[in-house]
């Protein structure tokens, strides 16, 4: 059994998204060492699959669920955190794109007193990649929280209840309430370094009309559960 579980949601709307989605597991693949993790894909969009016709992102050695409709970020991701073997859990976001060392370096502050850890989300300059893979874990600098990667215990995403599946898209403040309500401990200040395509996944969305209905209809959602005291 492997001690991680990196969860993806994927879902490609457009050849665009399904590309970016690929490079997303290609750099999972170079970049972390097989037998630190294991790889679970809810893929949300049948009508437009995965490619992998070098074999790099083996996709048959892993879980790998293609849903008959899409089910939204959020229902992807209990999803495949049910099907989880690991003690951590890794949920990612098919706009990320990992580095040499993300995960060790994410992982170690699970290990170490923290229940939930963000990397480093953004790009860097060379300057601060070196600064950061030369400063001890307790010294770097602060960072964002941000979902596009987020690592928590499986014990502390079970006290949290998981991401509300009422939300089609990814509403990662209803998450970080929960976090908050459970009290769980976090941290941004991490050495793991990956970069972000900033709403990537839904901007690319955006182009079909479909995330602007969906951003909607969240909003409206978010308003309604705010008024009751849920968040």
């Amino acid at each position: 059994m492997k001690e991680t579980s990196i969860i993806l949601n994927s879902f490609n709307p457009s050849l665009f998204h399904a590309q970016m989605t690929m490079a997303c597991l290609g750099a999972i693949r170079q970049f972390t060492d097989r037998e630190d993790y294991e790889l679970i894909v809810i893929d949300n969009a049948p009508k437009s699959p995965i490619r992998d016709e070098y074999k790099v992102l083996r996709l048959d050695e892993e879980k790998y669920v293609l849903n008959e409709e899409d089910r939204g970020v959020c229902a992807s991701y209990n999803q495949g955190a049910a099907l989880a073997e690991g003690k951590y859990l890794v949920f990612i976001q098919s706009d990320i794109f990992v580095t040499e060392g993300w995960l060790p370096n994410l992982i170690w502050y699970l290990k170490n007193g923290w229940d939930v850890a963000y990397p480093h989300q953004i790009p860097h300059t060379r300057e601060d990649i070196k600064f950061l893979y030369d400063c001890p874990f307790d010294k770097v600098p602060w960072g964002y929280r941000d979902a596009g990667v987020l690592a928590i215990t499986k014990e502390g995403f079970d006290k949290t209840g998981g991401w509300d599946e009422r939300f089609k898209i990814l509403q990662e403040t209803a998450f970080y309430k929960r976090i908050d309500r459970a009290g769980l401990k976090w941290t941004c200040q991490t050495k793991s370094i990956i970069n972000h395509i900033c709403a990537g996944t839904n901007f690319s969305a955006k182009e079909r009309g479909q995330f602007d209905a969906e951003l909607g209809a969240d909003g409206k959602l978010w308003d309604e559960l705010t008024k009751k005291g849920e968040y």
